[in-house]
């Protein structure tokens, strides 16, 4: 019995399984079966590709796979975009070892953010913002004590709206060297409103970093949220010497007198102090916004010491 090849019409001997002429598979009753044998790979592979009819589980890899490529796609975005901002934001740091000492933390209900919260926001210079982060020795256009603020027996009362109360935590008195200080000018009223009455953070060097200074050599970085960002250059000891005895205060002058002799104030200086630490609660008027800044009274820690500053001696 002879094979008709039905797609190219040659005759095969019965027990021939392909077409002689064009490698057709033949079936008994002389019809064609599947392609010739390149076609009969793409059509097995896009059988397994969409109809499936061997193994599910290929196609339901496919599913699986396709899902998983978002979330791993936009981790990895993700991960870029952290990496990138942390580069640029410590470009030419070698160590990347800042220490921050000082700063303002927020009370819950206050969002400072929100510019409705101040007043003064929306005339500012936006385009200043980010040079306020680095140091300012500028004193001539600070808050005016009976202008801008005013004591009224244990509080200070704003020409922004806010009363603030004053609590005594501690008698403070001691004797330190200058080694910076940032002045918060009123158009830079941008981070919390305690800057009109607290104009000045000064960071202090105690004991040894008065009297041998040269071997605590140290960089300032920036000030930012009233914290200042510093690191000791010296070796392993200066460092862990530096870091215990130093501090970043935020002066709250408690006369004019005092406050005329801080704008004198200069790195290099050797001060004394004396007043209290204190805790500061605000409210401002006519809602429920409030704002708390709390004091800390250990040298050498990342927190704040806020002192309400009855004198100062400088020298």
């Amino acid at each position: 019995m002879v094979k008709i090849c039905p797609k190219c019409g040659t005759n095969n001997d019965e027990s021939n399984f392909w077409c002689n002429k064009c490698s057709y598979r033949l079936i008994n009753n002389g019809t064609l079966e599947e392609k010739s044998i390149n076609e009969k790979k793409d059509d097995l592979r896009l059988h397994k590709e969409y109809d499936l009819p061997y193994d599910d589980t290929v196609r339901k890899k496919n599913i699986y796979g396709s899902m998983l490529k978002i979330p791993i796609a936009i981790a990895i975005v993700a991960i870029l975009i952290f990496a990138s901002f942390y580069f640029i934001t410590n470009l030419g740091d070698e160590n990347f070892d800042w220490d921050r000492f000082g700063g303002c933390p927020w009370d819950e209900n206050f969002l400072p953010w929100d510019n409705s919260d101040f007043p003064w926001v929306e005339s500012l210079d936006f385009d200043n913002i980010f040079d306020s982060w680095g140091a300012s020795h500028d004193f001539s256009d600070i808050g005016e004590m009976n202008k801008d603020y005013w004591f009224e027996e244990d509080s200070i009362v704003t020409n922004t709206g806010w009363t603030f109360t004053l609590t005594k935590v501690e008698d403070c008195s001691y004797t330190a060297k200058v080694l910076d200080y940032y002045v918060y000018n009123k158009d830079n009223l941008i981070y919390q409103p305690s800057e009109l009455f607290s104009q000045v953070d000064i960071f202090l060097g105690f004991d040894d970093i008065i009297n041998n200074p040269e071997k605590y050599p140290y960089d300032v970085e920036s000030y930012f949220y009233r914290g200042v960002y510093v690191r000791c250059t010296g070796s392993s000891e200066a460092q862990a010497y530096f870091y215990s005895h130093v501090t970043n205060t935020h002066i709250i002058p408690h006369s004019q007198e005092v406050l005329n002799k801080i704008k004198t104030i200069g790195k290099g200086d050797i001060v004394t102090f004396t007043g209290s630490y204190v805790n500061v609660h605000g409210q401002r008027d006519n809602d429920d916004t409030t704002y708390s800044w709390n004091t800390d009274t250990n040298i050498g820690d990342s927190n704040c010491e806020i002192i309400l500053l009855d004198s100062i001696s400088i020298s």
